[in-house]
């Protein structure tokens, strides 16, 4: 599947909303009932179980505060268990990555056909035979 990063605004996504969501009981039929709802709500780009005071903290996109009030009477409102939601909208986004900050590493090394080690990624090493000093084969 091949993604494509658009500008939100640019597609008629003006407000993002992060919602704090408290189910009344904490119990796997309750989760269970929730994610699975969220599952099928497109607005609805991430929802992450939290630890603290709420159960699930989503961030939505929608077209402006109106389309927002829909989606939390129409929707977030009736889902069986949800006791109580707080929800906070973004003034302004300060950063947004898609990109992960990963740690210099030495790439894993394979095999090639001869038994000699090739670097897969990253920096490469070079791959020479071990050298022999004239006159030593079959010394130990």
């Amino acid at each position: 599947q091949y993604v494509a990063l658009l500008n939100p605004r640019a597609i008629g996504f003006n407000v993002t909303v992060l919602v704090q969501v408290s189910l009344d009981r904490q119990v796997a039929e309750r989760f269970q009932n929730f994610e699975q709802a969220v599952m099928e709500r497109p607005e609805v780009l991430e929802c992450d179980v939290t630890t603290g005071p709420s159960d699930f903290v989503m961030r939505v996109v929608v077209q402006d505060v109106a389309a927002y009030e829909r989606f939390q009477r129409e929707f977030l409102s009736r889902i069986d268990g949800v006791s109580s939601t707080n929800s906070s909208f973004a003034l302004k986004q300060v950063k947004y990555r898609t990109e992960f900050p990963l740690p210099e590493f030495e790439a894993p090394s394979k095999q090639t056909a001869h038994g000699r080690s090739r670097a897969v990624a990253g920096r490469k090493r070079a791959v020479t035979p071990k050298a022999r000093r004239p006159g030593s084969a079959g010394r130990k």
